[in-house]
């Protein structure tokens, strides 16, 4: 490898501080807004209690190890719980991709590559979602981009301190996501085929590998036991349906309708680069490479497969932790074809531009923060009548007030409100039919949330 001069090491730092001006700049704006989807709820529900409190509630009742929500919460004891500072949380593994990129990447491959896939980890149409959510996929992405990589590192460069990055990386992505830690397996499984192969006999692959090995196999096995015990107690309250693979794959993974062409080209460059470098291995690199596209087809078929044979346990954000493997396959195949590398990067400001619209939209939408304001205004002498945990958890979120109630099947609405006690009664509820004049809408992550009040204040008639 040629050694790197110290004025180039200045410009390559330089353009990764300026990366994250730029990713500051651009993200943070987008964090000034009180929406918040459903899984969003949740997370902010789960950081109420104690940080014992926290754990116990998600070991059981989630469907995702605890390590997210335990490590958000610390962060919100330490530095804020509002929601600009929960949001800030997401997109700091964002924001540390820019060094995966500019270190181990670039060492690596080169710099084209590197420079590529920096830019597709911070401005891709995903990453405009998955860095504003309040939810753990952006850390996954870090987790699984970084454990792959540092897996080849330990292989060229097998330093301590790598070894350190690359347990340290897998430990916290086995317990972020069963999917990552799925990922987190096929890495380690693939580095362990390949000591193998390098070193011929057991003995003589080093110590640290094994002692590593050791670290994350207890900590797989730690997390099965967290599984079984969320499969047992959610396996009936599953919500995931199947999944329309034709728009998904699309859409979906993006994130990005208006974007259509830049995924499907992306696409096309995937799978024209594992196809081109499958069949013609060369060198080192290109292996590299195989493995990365491997680790994302194997993730589809696996989560595919088990879904539409066994039962619906893999929706489209669950790929966000192989996001990483897959756009070090499209950049390196980008920075291999001639004249391909200026027009991606024109197409890619195109998507860029259109997901910051789309993003500036979604979150511009006042519906909801006027529907927050209609349930504050709620008197606490009322009752509200809630059809589902959607509007259940919405209301537990924003007003502690008012007494809530599930309405049984066999309710008699009329009779209710005839010998009801309560001087004001609200429906709120999600997707229902009645008119705007009887209810309050507000549209957000496909719900239509509808507040009416059915009944009231006889003092105020």
């Amino acid at each position: 490898m040629k050694k790197i001069s110290g004025n180039k090491n200045k410009w390559v730092y330089g353009i990764a501080y300026s990366l994250i001006f730029c990713a500051l700049i651009i993200y943070v704006p987008l964090m000034f807004h009180n929406n918040l989807w459903l899984d969003e709820m949740y997370t902010i529900l789960y950081l109420s209690g104690t940080l014992t409190d926290v754990f116990n509630t998600t070991a059981y009742n989630d469907v995702h190890p605890p390590f997210y929500y335990l490590t958000l919460k610390v962060w919100s004891m330490f530095v804020s719980d509002s929601l600009i500072s929960l949001r800030f949380f997401s997109l700091i593994p964002t924001i540390l991709c820019i060094f995966l990129g500019v270190g181990p990447v670039r060492k690596l491959f080169d710099d084209k590559t590197a420079f590529l896939w920096t830019l597709c980890m911070l401005f891709s149409p995903f990453a405009f979602y998955m860095s504003l959510d309040i939810r753990m996929y952006s850390w996954t992405v870090f987790f699984v981009s970084g454990a792959l990589v540092y897996s080849f590192m330990v292989q060229k460069y097998p330093t301590r301190i790598n070894w350190q990055m690359l347990v340290l990386l897998s430990l916290c992505g086995v317990f972020s996501h069963y999917y990552c830690a799925f990922a987190i397996a096929l890495i380690w499984m693939i580095l362990s085929l390949s000591m193998i192969i390098h070193y011929k006999t057991f003995y003589k692959i080093p110590k640290i590998y094994y002692l590593s090995a050791a670290a994350v196999f207890f900590a797989a096995i730690c997390c099965l036991m967290i599984f079984y015990t969320q499969y047992t107690h959610q396996i009936d309250k599953s919500w995931i349906r199947l999944i329309d693979v034709k728009q998904a794959i699309v859409k979906n993974i993006f994130f990005a309708p208006e974007c259509h062409f830049f995924s499907i080209l992306t696409w096309f460059v995937f799978f024209a680069t594992f196809i081109g470098i499958f069949f013609r291995i060369k060198n080192i690199q290109m292996v590299q490479i195989a493995i990365a596209a491997l680790l994302v087809l194997i993730l589809f078929i696996v989560g595919l497969s088990v879904s539409f044979l066994f039962k619906p346990l893999f929706v489209f954000r669950y790929f966000y932790p192989f996001t990483g493997c897959f756009f070090l396959v499209v950049s390196y195949g980008v920075s291999k074809i001639k004249f391909c590398y200026c027009t991606y990067l024109i197409l890619f400001l195109g998507a860029l531009i259109a997901s910051y619209d789309n993003t500036y939209q979604r979150i511009s939408d006042t519906a909801q923060a006027e529907l927050i304001a209609k349930i504050k205004q709620i008197d606490k002498e009322a009752l509200v009548l809630v059809d589902s945990s959607y509007t259940d958890l919405f209301y537990r979120i924003y007003s502690n007030q008012a007494r809530r109630e599930y309405p049984t099947e066999n309710l008699n609405l009329d009779e209710f409100l005839k010998n009801s006690p309560y001087s004001e009664i609200y429906l709120f509820f999600v997707n229902d039919v009645l008119s705007e004049r009887h209810c309050y809408y507000s549209r957000y992550a496909d719900l239509i949330y509808c507040l009416a009040k059915i009944k009231n204040n006889p003092n105020q008639e």
